[in-house]
């Protein structure tokens, strides 16, 4: 099902490369915001009428919390290239120019490189841990490459995302590849496979970081989480003889069980999708009953994982208070292990990247 309705743009409230947030009023007089993708629509302006859809909204959902303008009679004007579409058989589809294909310049480099050469991933499930990596990795080592290969489980169009916009202005990352149906990106590309050797051959990233765009789907049952994605992306790191390496969603301020200590969408997704042995990097808390808590927990993972436990050296939270971010609503003071986690597993990741081998055995 899809809500579309008419609306007339009573201002522009922001905007920037990509996109623009305007205000706008529907034919009921209902007064909303909607987001306009200019990578597929020209800009709009005061006055205009525009038909958007409104299906999250009227159903209250999470998806963005706005509306989503589509312009039938302005679109871009932009130059043809590519042949690969995106949003396949859908009215939507796009052409982008893909990285694999034969016009893109970086052909042969992803035709001769099938392997990824040993370098760290970081796969994580939430979009708000992209920031906190990036800043804890620049923060132990500045002049670090790194690599954001954004996969489709999440927002689609890369401009969506306020972290991607800031970290790139900031040069916090080389480049954003956008895989699978996801675009946008400085490269774009097929699959998660050619997605991640772009990142290490074309982009030439050090450490490369795997996370779907803004938003996630839930659904209370063990698998019905756009999160599984998780372990299907270790799986293509190992296999690209990359070394995988796990972000924990730990909180203990989430008031959902579910959620409490080690999320279960983290343990399904690493018992049952990931079929690849990966490095689970988990500081020490602490506070005794938190500590004995994931103690336990990690137990379902230990015999197929490498777990590794430490205390985070960085001065994370420095970082973290310089650069706010939130998560499920939620700030650093509000919900720290969250953070703590996401900055140990960082400085793991820096470890192995300067050839720390000791908990990479599994993974050789």
């Amino acid at each position: 099902m899809i809500i579309w309705k008419k609306g007339i743009i009573q201002s522009i409230e922001r905007e920037r490369e990509g996109w623009q947030l305007v205000q706008l009023i529907d034919g009921d007089g209902k007064v909303g915001f909607a987001l306009n993708d200019t990578s597929v629509n020209e800009p709009v302006n005061v006055g205009e009428t525009v038909i958007f859809n409104a299906t999250a909204v009227e159903l209250g959902l999470g998806s963005g919390g706005v509306h989503f303008i589509i312009h039938p009679k302005k679109t871009a004007k932009k130059p043809f290239a590519g042949h690969i579409m995106k949003m396949r058989y859908t009215p939507l589809q796009m052409s982008v120019l893909s990285c694999e294909e034969m016009a893109s310049p970086h052909h042969e480099t992803i035709k001769n490189n099938t392997k990824i050469d040993r370098c760290p991933v970081l796969v994580g499930e939430l979009h708000s841990m992209l920031p906190v990596l990036c800043r804890v990795l620049r923060a132990i080592a500045p002049d670090i490459r790194i690599a954001y290969c954004m996969t489709d489980g999440g927002a689609l169009p890369a401009k969506f995302s306020d972290h991607v916009a800031a970290l790139r202005k900031e040069g916090s990352l080389v480049g954003v590849i956008t895989c699978g149906h996801a675009y946008g990106g400085d490269l774009e590309a097929v699959n998660k496979f050619t997605g991640l050797i772009a990142a290490k051959h074309v982009l030439g990233a050090d450490i490369i970081i795997a996370i779907m765009g803004p938003g996630i789907v839930g659904t209370n049952t063990p698998y019905g989480f756009s999160g599984m994605e998780q372990g299907e992306w270790l799986n293509a790191v190992y296999s690209l003889n990359g070394i995988p390496v796990a972000v924990p969603r730990i909180s203990f301020k989430d008031k959902r069980l579910r959620h409490y200590g080690l999320s279960y969408h983290f343990v399904n997704a690493l018992n049952v999708a990931a079929l690849a042995p990966a490095i689970v990097p988990v500081p020490l808390f602490p506070d005794e009953k938190e500590e004995s808590y994931v103690c336990e927990q990690l137990k379902q993972l230990a015999e197929k994982h490498e777990i590794v436990r430490g205390r985070c050296n960085c001065d994370w939270q420095t970082v973290c208070s310089k650069h706010p971010v939130t998560t499920m609503g939620r700030t650093m003071s509000d919900d720290p292990h969250f953070f703590y986690t996401i900055a140990y597993a960082a400085e793991v990741a820096h470890q192995l990247f300067k050839g720390d081998t000791r908990f990479a055995a599994r993974n050789r």
